[in-house]
């Protein structure tokens, strides 16, 4: 299930990421949850995790993050793992986070994992070989879902709403595409994906809400954390002029 996470900091490190907010990332357990958890680490953020098995995130993540046990259904579970939190990354179902959170002092920024086309495009399904929804269809249809928007929305933490186009590895090393409005396609991988939701929920602290969209450009060229920052400050600012 978890990938292998040995990864080794300086004591110095260790002093430093103590001083750091404390990131909660919820359906730590799926494939996005896991990058978004990796590339966390890997800057040395204080990471929480909301899992289905403490015992395995121990085990796939190691010590690098303090694991909770449950969902975003579960109010009890959610109120445990959200004391101390400055910081959200939600990538899977909304449920009762937004209500919870609003609840729940000191959470200063919630960001959440939508895709493009929310409000826009007709829906697309794919299908497995026993009839169902592949897991790639499934998730697609639950990023696009207007309800978690809606819900987190609707709740009292500031929020960033990432919306997404398709994933695709083909879209690793390109530049990335930023606007509003819901208009556009494409795709994105989804480490560059993670990228965005982590600079987002770091470094942007909205008044109260902001949406935007990302997908790769067909300019060849990797887009630096520096360039994701600055892009999205740009986006705050033109979003603050509309309202």
């Amino acid at each position: 299930m978890y990938g292998n996470y040995d990864v080794e900091f300086d004591d110095d490190d260790d002093d430093e990421a103590d001083n750091r907010p404390t990131v909660l990332v919820t359906d730590a357990e799926s494939e996005m949850g896991q990058i978004l958890v990796l590339q966390l680490i890997l800057q040395r953020q204080r990471v929480r995790v909301l899992v289905s098995d403490v015992n395995a995130a121990k085990v796939g993540f190691g010590p690098y993050v303090e694991p909770f046990e449950g969902d975003c259904g579960d109010e009890f579970a959610l109120v445990d793992a959200l004391k101390g939190v400055k910081m959200i990354i939600c990538c899977g179902q909304v449920r009762k986070l937004p209500a919870v959170a609003s609840q729940v002092r000191g959470i200063e920024h919630l960001v959440l994992l939508s895709a493009t086309g929310t409000t826009t495009e007709a829906p697309e399904e794919g299908f497995g070989l026993l009839g169902g929804l592949s897991s790639a269809a499934a998730e697609r249809k639950l990023l696009r879902s207007k309800k978690r928007e809606f819900k987190v929305a609707g709740g009292r933490v500031p929020y960033t709403i990432v919306r997404v186009g398709k994933y695709d590895r083909k879209a690793e090393g390109k530049a990335l595409r930023f606007q509003q409005g819901d208009s556009t396609t494409g795709t994105i991988s989804r480490d560059d994906a993670a990228k965005v939701c982590i600079q987002a929920v770091l470094g942007l602290r909205p008044s109260k809400g902001l949406a935007f969209e990302v997908v790769a450009d067909d300019v060849a060229g990797s887009t630096s954390m520096e360039e994701i920052e600055a892009q999205l400050l740009t986006l705050k600012e033109e979003w603050s002029k509309e309202l």
